[in-house]
């Protein structure tokens, strides 16, 4: 049997995003997983039969220290488990396994799984950093022993700019996939003519998530004398909530402008309360799974434009692509939809549908993932023989 290590820097993230695909692919591999979390998310993977092994490093590369540390931990655990292929799931995972794709630590396969490069490479700070890092993933692209997934084809781009092409055919696919089953019962039961049009944000409490944005609409359309607004958001605050993040949530919520229903479990819950999912991410987000989510619940969303959002929503069917990042824009777009018709927002229920159905299917993401990871040990088996 393969043995496998998966390094990602949050097993929160990987429980959230890929659980199905470590579980499959456990059935079929000796799996293990190395990374940073609670006990809790780790028990939860142990549970299915997965080695867990926690590195207080693997968040926090803050320092060239803690860098280091990270780096032997993936060294000293593909030597001990005589793993065969590493798959690393998150940027700065990638960042580090791809230094194996250098031969540096030997010749190891590896897939890595971009979650979304567009945060790296669309940042307006630290331009010399976003070069370097542009061309150290371009350059590990051309290694024999790399195979990489991405989400969007200008992540993709992006890297291939250097002029390098990667030796190994990369796989796309269309984020990390949804549970259908689980947001069915909640298209099913949506009302598409109800008076006070519900608008929700559901995700992190950062800036670049777009939660100021999204706070200050609720101020502004709560005075609205022409249609009646209600602004619902879940959610936690974290250490990566700013100050005026903190402050402003806090501000709004006694003031009433919007409710706070705290952390959510089930998502599926949230997308049956409201009728817009407001998405205002200032920065590349892979493809992000509250608009995956939003529209297998059959709800409208309105975004800032970016490549993960263009491949998750279908602009003026399924949801509103916004090319001007502001408030305004926000609640033109909000009140484009409060002005459409019970049929028209019946049709575009039925757009989300078919589109979820047909595009963003967790099953087939998974079964995508390991057709290709079979894929590379044809490669191998070939290149071999040559």
């Amino acid at each position: 049997m393969i043995r496998i290590l998966i390094v990602c820097n949050s097993l929160e993230f990987l429980i959230s995003h890929r659980l199905e695909f470590v579980k499959k692919i456990s059935t079929i591999c000796e799996v293990s997983v190395l990374g940073d979390g609670s006990r809790l998310a780790g028990d939860k993977l142990k549970s299915h039969g997965i080695k867990i092994f926690y590195s207080d490093s693997a968040r926090n590369y803050s320092s060239i220290i803690t860098s280091g540390i990270f780096f032997n931990e993936i060294k000293t655990k593909v030597r001990d488990l005589e793993v065969e292929t590493i798959i690393p799931i998150g940027i700065k995972s990638c960042v580090f396994c791809s230094l194996f794709g250098l031969s540096i630590l030997g010749s190891k396969k590896i897939i890595a799984i971009f979650p979304g490069l567009g945060r790296i490479f669309s940042s307006r700070r630290f331009f010399i950093a976003r070069f370097l890092l542009r061309f150290f993933f371009t350059v590990t692209l051309g290694q024999r022993n790399l195979f990489s997934v991405f989400q969007t084809f200008s992540d993709y781009r992006s890297l291939i700019l250097c002029k390098t092409k990667s030796h190994n055919k990369p796989l796309f696919v269309r984020g990390s996939g949804i549970n259908l089953e689980h947001f069915r019962s909640q298209s099913r039961s949506r009302s598409t003519n109800r008076k006070t049009i519900k608008i929700g944000y559901i995700g992190r409490f950062i800036e670049e998530k777009g939660i100021l944005d999204f706070l200050a609409l609720s101020e502004k359309l709560s005075k609205s004398s022409e249609q009646s607004f209600e602004f619902l958001f879940a959610g936690k605050l974290t250490s990566q909530s700013s100050k005026r993040v903190i402050a402003r949530v806090n501000e709004v919520e006694s003031n009433g402008t919007a409710e706070w229903l705290g952390f959510i479990n089930n998502p599926q819950d949230f997308f049956g309360k409201i009728d817009v999912l407001v998405y205002p991410a200032t920065y590349g987000d892979g493809v992000p799974k509250v608009l995956l989510e939003a529209c297998a619940a059959g709800c409208y969303a309105v975004a800032y434009r970016s490549p993960g959002v263009e491949v998750a929503l279908s602009n003026h069917r399924t949801g509103l692509i916004l090319d001007e990042f502001s408030v305004r824009a926000l609640e033109k777009g909000i009140r484009l939809f409060a002005s459409l018709s019970g049929d028209e927002r019946a049709a575009i229920v039925r757009n989300c549908l078919g589109r979820a159905e047909a595009l963003f299917s967790e099953a087939d993401v998974i079964d995508k993932l390991i057709r290709y990871i079979r894929s590379t040990e044809r490669v191998e088996r070939d290149s071999l023989q040559w």
